[in-house]
């Protein structure tokens, strides 16, 4: 799988950022989620925002043996955002552009010839989310595992959470085992730019969009992070 990250902020994660800079923690974290998955990754780096340097840089990645792409940053709406418009020039059919969830609306899904390709959001922890919900369940499937999808389960909130989005609303939590059953305690959260809130939670409580709010003491489905938590 190749792995592309777009941006002109982004800078490599031993370098200082400037003004206006931030770090590149989008190509390690994808990079270990798709060893995480059983696939093998290739690097491309960081790819800037120009229409014929992106178009280019999936365009190689197109013309290696690469079962997969996944790019992170230029899939929403903005005026710097040139993946939808170069993997269009490329030949690639897009299936999906956006999807109902939070964090991690702006997704596109795309296939030329049997290859597949994911364009995540540049925000971390949005990349990661649809990574998780998108791109592992599909990287197993091609692997030929009979399982691909994180098996879901129950627990009862320690604390209230509140959904403003209209969308399928993930938010971290820590799960535990306590006598009376599996309990979920909500981790403030920033958004999706707060990956320290990410690391610290191993499930993500799901809030349908009609959802607006669990109390606390309700019971919520959670979506496991972590292998351990299978129940």
């Amino acid at each position: 799988m190749a792995v592309i990250v777009t941006g002109d902020e982004v800078v490599d994660p031993h370098v200082r950022p400037g003004p206006a800079q931030i770090r590149n923690a989008n190509g390690p974290a994808l990079l270990a989620a798709v060893h995480e998955a059983g696939g093998a990754a290739s690097d491309f780096g960081i790819v800037s925002d120009d229409p014929g340097v992106t178009r280019d840089a999936i365009g190689r990645a197109l013309g290696g043996s690469h079962d997969a792409i996944v790019l992170s940053g230029g899939v929403s709406a903005g005026d710097f955002d040139f993946v939808e418009k170069a993997l269009g020039e490329l030949g690639v059919t897009l299936h999906v552009t956006a999807v109902r969830v939070k964090p991690g609306a702006p997704f596109v899904f795309g296939t030329r010839g049997d290859t597949l390709i994911f364009g995540l959001p540049g925000n971390p922890v949005s990349a990661q989310v649809t990574f998780d919900l998108f791109v592992r369940p599909a990287l197993l499937r091609m692997q030929g595992a009979a399982s691909f999808l994180r098996p879901s389960f129950e627990a009862t909130l320690d604390g209230p959470l509140q959904n403003r989005s209209q969308r399928r609303n993930y938010l971290p939590v820590e799960v535990r085992r306590e006598a009376d059953g599996l309990h979920a305690r909500p981790i403030r959260t920033q958004g999706s730019g707060d990956t320290v809130a990410h690391a610290l939670a191993n499930a993500l409580a799901l809030l349908e969009p009609d959802r607006t709010s669990a109390a606390s003491g309700e019971r919520v489905v959670l979506h496991p992070l972590s292998s351990f938590l299978e129940v």
